[in-house]
């Protein structure tokens, strides 16, 4: 039987929602205003943290500025949502600084992807929903605008099934489980703290950013050898943007690191999925149920 994580409340017109800096310091008259605009589109009401004006090293302001922004957003019921303004890093600085009590009661979605994967993961343990997708720095990236209303849909309550294309590493299978996952690197740095999930019976997806091959190889080594690959469902990889090589060549390309690691199992895989650091990011319920199917000819995610 699936474990049941608590699903928050879809949003409706007239919602409010905030956004706030969780991680690494943000211009907001290149991205905030222009998210702002979208969102009042989407009908929502939105409000911002002191964060998003701050500057601290590389971060939306100092670990406590950002963590009072967030614990204020966490415990406020006419909240909703709150959106990661953008990843970087530092949100598990002060992650466990967070009294979650009040969201635990109460939840909402939490949105980011990239360095929030700490977030995610720890609202996951919390047994909370949330969401992994496009964050108000890479709204607009995606000039076809899906990923946009993937995050919108989500959030809405009106996404059924996403389809992707076939990818000669694929392995071909059917699975029902719960899907998790997230920066590859974050999930890793993440075995042995509160934040680590517990794998089993999750459909897990990677992706990750300006990492050099031999890292890949032995983020994937961690993953393994804390048995987070073991009991897996299935297993979707998205990009693996950025990679960089050393003078001599590691021999195998992330892609095909991924696939040796995995080799001995024989749940579904799809790569080549779109989740991660290009403009084609597609917003994923992280703690959904899901029916996961690859074949020679397609890929299906269905909620």
């Amino acid at each position: 039987m699936l474990q049941d994580f608590v699903q928050p409340t879809f949003l409706k017109r007239g919602d409010k929602v905030a956004i706030t800096g969780l991680a690494s310091k943000i211009d907001n008259d290149v991205y905030i205003k222009p998210a702002l605009e979208l969102l009042h589109q989407w009908g929502v009401e939105v409000v911002t943290g002191q964060s998003l004006h701050e500057e601290w090293f590389a971060f939306a302001g100092t670990d406590s500025i950002r963590q009072n922004d967030f614990q204020t957003f966490l415990d406020d019921s006419s909240i909703k949502a709150i959106f990661s303004a953008r990843g970087g890093y530092g949100s598990s600085r002060y992650l466990d600084k967070v009294d979650f009590t009040r969201f635990k009661n109460d939840p909402k979605w939490i949105i980011g992807f990239s360095d929030i994967t700490a977030v995610l993961s720890h609202a996951l343990t919390l047994g909370i929903q949330s969401i992994h997708g496009p964050m108000p720095k890479t709204f607009f990236q995606d000039e076809t605008g899906s990923s946009l209303e993937s995050l919108r849909k989500v959030l809405f309550g009106e996404l059924t099934s996403y389809q992707f294309e076939p990818h000669t590493l694929n392995r071909v299978g059917n699975a029902d489980g719960i899907l998790f996952g997230g920066n590859l690197c974050l999930l890793a740095h993440l075995i042995g703290s509160k934040s680590d999930v517990d794998t089993a019976g999750k459909i897990l997806f990677l992706e990750d950013v300006d990492e050099y091959h031999y890292s890949v190889d032995r983020l994937m080594v961690q993953l393994k050898r804390a048995g987070k690959l073991d009991q897996l469902k299935g297993l979707l990889i998205g990009s693996f943007s950025d990679m960089k090589d050393n003078a001599e060549d590691f021999g195998m390309t992330p892609y095909e690191i991924i696939r040796h690691w995995t080799q001995e199992y024989d749940y579904p895989i799809a790569f080549g999925v779109a989740i991660g650091h290009e403009a084609r990011n597609l917003a994923m319920p992280v703690g959904r149920p899901v029916q996961f199917g690859v074949n020679e000819n397609s890929v299906e995610l269905k909620f």
